[in-house]
Parts: C-alpha cells; structure tokens; sequence
C-alpha cells in the first residue's frame, strides 16, 4: 500500500488569500506593522504561533511574548471565519477520488479551521489521516507533522509522497525523508522560491497537470 499526504490551504483548496487577509489584518490590530503577502506565503506551514513570532521577529526585530501572539492567533481565527473564504481548486475532488491509495492532510492551520475546510469541502470520510497545527508540538520544517501522518497511515517514508505548495513544506518533507512534489496553483511564488529545495522537474503548475504523476505513483 502506498500514500499521499497534502497539504491543504494552496494545495486543496484556494484558501490561502484568505489566510493572507486575515494574517495582516489580526497583526496590523495589535501591532500596526504591515505584513508583506509573500511573507505569508514563503512562512506556510508554520503552526499559527511560531508564524506570530517570525513575524514579530522580521518585522520588529523582538520576541513575542504569549499573551500577545494568544491574542492575535485568536484574533486571526476569528477575522478568517467571519470573512475568509474558499473553494475547491478545479479537478481537486475528482483527481483524490481515482487515487487508490491512501490520503492524508497535514496542515499548520488551527484544528478548527482545517476540520472545517475538510468538512464544507470534502467531507468528513475522504481522508483517513489529518493532522492540524494544534495536534503537534512544533510545525514545518520540522518533520514531526509528517512523521505523525506516517504513524497515522501505517505507512513508511519510502511508501508515501507529499504534495506542497511552500518551501518550508517541501524542506519539511525532506526532513521527514519522503519524497516530495510541489503544485504552485495560484501562488505568488515561483521557481525561483523553490530552488534550493527541489528540483524544477518536481514543481507543478496546478492539481491537474501532476494528476499522471499522482496516479502512476499509485498504480
């Protein structure tokens, strides 16, 4: 048996201009400092405090102490639920769906908000591991959130393949020791923000064009 894990916001789903919106917004509230939308986009994957620090580390040049990055993580939360929105990328639910093997989400998104987008978008049965910010201890680079989508599959790295959309992704792929591909979808990044961690070869324009791939690593 073999296994494929996901990332979801860029990857899944187009939620990610969303995310952006509310990231700015929650940290413009509490700290009035303007956060570039590629800042979000190179920093996905992080779990939402450890994004709260780079920030305040990028642009201040500080630590952030607890109670500020609790309140702007919250905040965020709550700005991404009222206004946030998202959908399914074209061929995304079709693509899954011919995939015979098994499927995993593995997100830096809050527990809430990713069960919410699978719920609306997928479903509750369509993946049989899903592992969020909030059910690991330190996010990507890192390789703990795919080792624990390994653990939760039954799976070894050698039996899986991850789909990313985001450097720190990919880098945490790699760390966790599984192969890794990267559909850019409608990122503001390019080629040229993946190129000291994978090989241009590897890197998809969306959901569909890596669909072959997909299935032939199944198969």
């Amino acid at each position: 048996m073999k296994g494929i894990i996901f990332d979801m916001d860029g990857v899944l789903v187009d939620s990610m201009p969303s995310h952006v919106m509310a990231w700015q917004l929650s940290v413009k509230e509490f700290t009035n400092i303007n956060v570039e939308r590629k800042f979000v986009y190179r920093n996905e994957g992080r779990r939402s405090r450890e994004l709260v620090k780079e920030i305040l580390a990028n642009y201040n040049g500080h630590s952030a102490d607890t109670l500020l990055t609790e309140k702007i993580v919250k905040r965020k939360s709550e700005i991404f639920k009222k206004n946030g929105s998202f959908k399914v990328f074209p061929g995304v639910i079709e693509i899954i769906s011919n995939l015979e093997c098994k499927k995993a989400v593995v997100s830096g998104s809050t527990k809430d908000d990713v069960l919410n987008i699978i719920r609306q978008s997928f479903g509750n049965n369509f993946f049989d591991a899903i592992v969020t910010g909030d059910d690991i201890t330190d996010g990507k680079p890192n390789p703990l959130p795919f080792r624990k989508a390994l653990q939760e599959l039954n799976l070894k790295a050698s039996q899986v393949i991850v789909v990313e959309n985001a450097p720190l992704g990919v880098q945490a792929s790699k760390n966790a020791g599984i192969e890794c591909i990267v559909t850019l979808n409608n990122t503001p990044l390019s080629y040229e923000d993946f190129k000291l961690v994978i090989p241009k070869e590897k890197i998809f324009e969306d959901m569909k064009s890596a669909n072959r791939f997909l299935l032939n690593w199944c198969n």
